[in-house]
């Protein structure tokens, strides 16, 4: 899975999923994804997108940063962790071995208070 974090606009997506909460799966090739589309989470990293048997979240805001050596603090004190229900093949004879979680984002330096 990958997991992308950049300023991206995608309210829109989000507005129409958090209208009414439902269980929402995303198959690619090989692999499916089971998640609750109005979890908490999710005003977060809105919902991910799918990409091959990879999901992408493209956050449409979010900033963390550390305040005063103590660590990484979301703006605002929000947190909270996107939840799969299920993940699984869709081929039943095959078998995940490994999840890799890849992260990236844009670092910014603020001086002077």
């Amino acid at each position: 899975m990958t997991f992308c974090r950049s300023l991206i606009a995608g309210s829109a997506l989000l507005l129409a999923g958090a209208a009414q909460a439902a269980t929402v799966t995303q198959c690619g090739p090989n692999v499916c994804y089971e998640y609750d589309n109005a979890q908490v989470a999710a005003a977060l990293t809105g919902l991910p997108t799918l990409v091959g048997d990879s999901l992408q979240f493209l956050p449409p805001s979010f900033a963390a940063h550390s305040t005063g050596g103590a660590g990484w603090v979301t703006t605002g004190g929000a947190t909270g962790n996107f939840i799969f229900s299920r993940v699984y093949t869709t081929n039943a004879l095959n078998e995940i071995v490994s999840l890799t979680v890849h992260e990236e984002f844009d670092y910014e330096i603020i001086t002077g208070g």
